[in-house]
């Protein structure tokens, strides 16, 4: 693992996945920029800015609901210093109950360090 380069690659992209399916929630802090925000409807904030603050909601995450994350990229598109996860979510959750869907990561990066990672949920049309 190199955090430390000047450029986030999609190598890079996929040990942080692999690493969070691993239950290990330093790797990916790594990677974040000091003022990199993370943003995640599934976590109680808004947002998170900087490797420790992203590395303790993670470990939170793995502590108070995920027993055993997995993420299945589907799908990467790299346009210079972003990028664009499609991912199949199937988390075994802390009361054995399992989750399953879609989910899309957006990355923002500069340096070699991430400035913004925001998930995307899928939704369902409204009711008419």
């Amino acid at each position: 693992m190199d955090a430390t380069t000047d450029e986030l690659t999609v190598d890079d992209v996929h040990r942080i996945f692999e690493a969070w399916e691993d239950k290990d929630p330093v790797t990916p802090s790594e990677y974040w920029a000091e003022e990199g925000v993370y943003i995640d409807p599934h976590y109680p904030d808004d947002e998170y800015r900087g490797p420790e603050e992203v590395r303790r909601v993670l470990e939170s995450g793995l502590e108070e609901s995920i027993a055993q994350p997995r993420l299945t990229i589907q799908n990467v598109w790299e346009d210079g210093d972003a990028f664009v996860v499609e991912v199949r979510t199937h988390h075994t959750l802390i009361d054995e109950t399992e989750v399953d869907y879609q989910q899309v990561f957006v990355i923002e990066t500069r340096d070699g360090k991430i400035t913004r990672w925001q998930s995307y949920l899928p939704f369902k049309r409204p009711s008419e």
